[in-house]
């Protein structure tokens, strides 16, 4: 891989994990084409699902303000809108690499079929214009 290009990766990468909405949006339409970067890339997301985990029982059960609902669901959905990224690749990867990037979802597919379920039934807490900004981990963290 080109090295210019590779730093990019590295970059994008380096941010969607730090929890920067735009990067993790982008990972939609410029997912990691190298396997290994692609596993990470699923990885981060899954990392971000699991980490607001309780979000979604406390969304479900109307224990959250509305106002950070909203946020956590936006910042959940920028994943969610991501993982067609991932999907994308699964698709068209070999099989070797299909199984890899499944042996990186399956264990995590819980908590994006929670938030699925919570977008189902709640889109209303969606807002029209998502956060582009990091959001401080402690919404909805299990921490």
């Amino acid at each position: 891989m080109h090295t210019s290009k590779r730093v990019q990766i590295v970059k994008l990468l380096n941010a969607a994990e730090k929890g920067s909405v735009p990067h993790i949006r982008s990972l939609s339409s410029k997912w990691p084409q190298d396997i290994a970067d692609s596993e990470r890339a699923l990885a981060i997301l899954l990392f971000h699902f699991k980490e607001r985990e309780v979000t979604v029982a406390y969304i479900k059960y109307g224990r959250l303000p509305p106002q950070d609902a909203m946020r956590a669901s936006a910042f959940a959905w920028a994943c969610m809108t991501a993982m067609d990224g991932a999907f994308k690749f699964i698709t068209e990867a070999n099989e070797e690499h299909q199984e890899r990037m499944l042996k990186v979802l399956l264990p995590h597919l819980e908590n994006v079929l929670a938030w699925l379920e919570i977008f189902s039934r709640n889109a209303s807490i969606l807002s029209t214009q998502p956060p582009d900004a990091t959001l401080p981990a402690s919404i909805g963290s299990s921490e």
